[in-house]
């Protein structure tokens, strides 16, 4: 049975059930659509009375989407994701981004490539109100895709589905105490490297299953513990001679003091590294300014 107008579920229900699916929790997606907890569970409530079925699993341990309601989450996505779509088709017929600009950034390239980004960015569209935010892989991928986030900084290759511009290699270095063994030499061959124990980021980082590739390349059968929730902690646990790691060009200015006891060897397979890309949703109709942006920030990032 078709609903009436005044039974048609609204957008903001819409935004909300989305954030409970992608939260898997009411008290996170509130605090993430900026409501308080009562008044999203009224709303995503009054939202199942409309469309008839119960959306969610509410346990103990958070809220899961029911199966039979999978179908209508999707859909839901779908239509915020046409609504951005839509209101980004507006904004570009005024020649310039205007309104909010939703950024997200992978922990390993936010310190060090973003006051690029952002540089570059407020640069060409001085109009556009940027909000960041540092997230993993897989979520920042996540959001591209429901259209919670606009454009994204990331390792390319990651996102098929997605539009993809390469923006920046950066080779990998290995990192070590000055006092260490693994202090002396210049370039690290693959036959060194293959008997080199490093330390490794936490799952969840792209940069580890980067890291992960280097080595089984050069026949690293090594144990790789994990140390480190970030690049910062990595450079810590070898400045207190608890190992070894692989950073990213851009991070060595950064996490590479010039007094500190750390050794910076490059890598001798100039391969060693990774792509930096700017990613988005190819239907985007801010996709021309996004390709500008990706021409500017090659530029600057390649100088």
């Amino acid at each position: 049975m078709a609903l009436s107008q005044s039974e048609l579920p609204t957008l903001k229900q819409l935004e909300y059930a989305a954030a409970v699916a992608d939260e898997g929790n009411f008290g996170r997606a509130a605090d993430r659509c900026f409501i308080s907890q009562p008044t999203l569970s009224a709303q995503i409530r009054e939202l199942e009375q409309r469309l008839g079925m119960e959306l969610f699993e509410r346990g103990r341990h958070g809220a899961r989407v029911a199966p039979e309601a999978a179908p209508v989450i999707s859909q839901i996505k779908q239509v915020l994701v046409h609504m951005q779509n839509l209101l980004e088709t507006v904004a570009a017929q005024e020649g310039e981004i205007k309104g909010t600009l939703r950024l997200g950034v992978i922990p390993t390239m936010a310190p060090y490539l973003l006051p690029v980004v952002v540089s570059e960015l407020t640069k060409r569209q001085p109009m556009a109100q940027l909000e960041l935010a540092e997230m993993q892989t897989e979520v920042l991928i996540a959001g591209l895709l429901a259209g919670t986030v606009d454009i994204g900084l990331l390792a390319a290759g990651y996102a098929p589905t997605l539009h993809e511009r390469f923006l920046l290699f950066e080779p990998f270095y290995l990192v070590s105490h000055s006092t260490g063994e693994f202090a002396q030499g210049g370039a690290v061959s693959n036959e060194e490297l293959a008997e080199i124990p490093l330390l490794l980021l936490e799952d969840g980082h792209c940069l580890r299953d980067q890291a992960l590739a280097i080595c089984a390349a050069s026949g690293n059968t090594n144990s790789h513990e994990v140390h480190g929730v970030s690049l910062s902690t990595l450079v810590q646990m070898v400045a207190a001679g608890r190992g070894v790691t692989l950073l990213p060009k851009s991070a060595l200015g950064i996490e590479i003091r010039p007094d500190s006891d750390l050794c910076v060897r490059p890598l001798q397979d100039q391969k060693a590294g990774r792509d930096v890309a700017l990613v988005w949703r190819s239907e985007s109709p801010r996709s021309k300014y996004y390709e500008t942006l990706s021409q500017g920030l090659q530029q600057t990032l390649n100088v």
